[in-house]
């Protein structure tokens, strides 16, 4: 039997698509795999926060339609960004056990100098709740006080954000 799994490209949606597919080979030694990888609404348009996009599911809502149109069998995805709302004609079967959720915050080197000198710390994240949840947090528990933390809105893919932050 032949299976096609979709995911998005991004080396962590392949990383989890993989997993997948392991866990289903240990099960059904027979299964011949088929990956997908391709960019969703989301990963093409870096520029608009995601909040402000229009579309809901820009990571997930042309996969869905690879589902309604048979083009693949399987999609995986993480479930932040599976939109809330029920999707009519497809459904989630399962879950991998979850890995771990913390949060990673990296500094420059170079950097805390100027952080602990101007008491201002700036945070890439595109994500409006790790804004609200980590301003009071990083403002108490640095090493050093901080008087403002300034959140940028900066989108893509783990090795994107390191190259910005280095730049």
């Amino acid at each position: 039997m032949r299976l096609k799994i979709s995911a998005r490209k991004s080396d962590l949606a392949r990383l989890q698509a993989y997993q997948v597919g392991n866990a289903l080979k240990k099960k059904f030694a027979e299964l011949e795999i088929q990956y997908n990888f391709r960019e969703s609404l989301g990963d093409k348009n870096l520029t608009d926060p995601l909040w402000r996009m229009p579309e809901k599911g820009v990571f997930t809502e042309d996969f869905v339609q690879d589902l309604l149109d048979g083009n693949t069998d399987l999609v995986v995805h993480s479930w932040k960004d599976l939109p809330t709302a029920p999707r009519i004609g497809t459904q989630i079967v399962a879950t991998m056990p979850r890995a771990d959720q913390r949060d990673l915050l990296l500094f420059k080197k170079n950097d805390a100098d100027k952080v602990r000198s101007s008491k201002h710390l700036k945070v890439f994240s595109s994500s409006p709740r790790r804004a609200y949840n980590l301003e009071n947090f990083l403002k108490t528990h640095m090493p050093y006080g901080l008087r403002s933390v300034e959140f940028c809105n900066v989108r893509g893919n783990i090795q994107t954000r390191v190259r910005k932050m280095m730049e």
